[in-house]
């Protein structure tokens, strides 16, 4: 029987379609080949969690979500990847979905 990880827990409370959106609205995912939004906002959180405090140590944290990339629907990124994803990506999907999420804690 699967039982989620706790990350996936997490991520479950995020809604991907308005994330996606979002995505779609601010084309942030226009011209990427390896590293799509979703996939970077999911090992952003996870080396949040972990508490990561270099881009190696995001890598690491990358490459552990290996085995459940599946279920996260992300996999690892190489360190150059990441690099150039945290440099030039658009941040406007990532404010959008903050301030969704502050929206919805404020409301409860």
């Amino acid at each position: 029987m699967f039982t989620g990880t706790r990350l996936a827990h997490l991520l479950s409370t995020i809604s991907r379609q308005l994330f996606r959106q979002s995505t779609e609205k601010h084309q942030a995912d226009r011209y990427v080949k390896r590293c799509i939004s979703w996939q970077l906002l999911v090992t952003l959180v996870s080396s949040h969690v972990t508490q990561a405090l270099s881009l190696r140590s995001l890598v690491t944290v990358s490459e552990t979500l290996g085995p459940h990339s599946y279920h996260l629907y992300a996999g690892p990124v190489a360190r150059s990847t990441l690099s150039d994803a945290l440099n030039k990506r658009d941040y406007q999907p990532f404010q959008d979905f903050c301030e969704l999420l502050l929206c919805g804690i404020c409301r409860q």
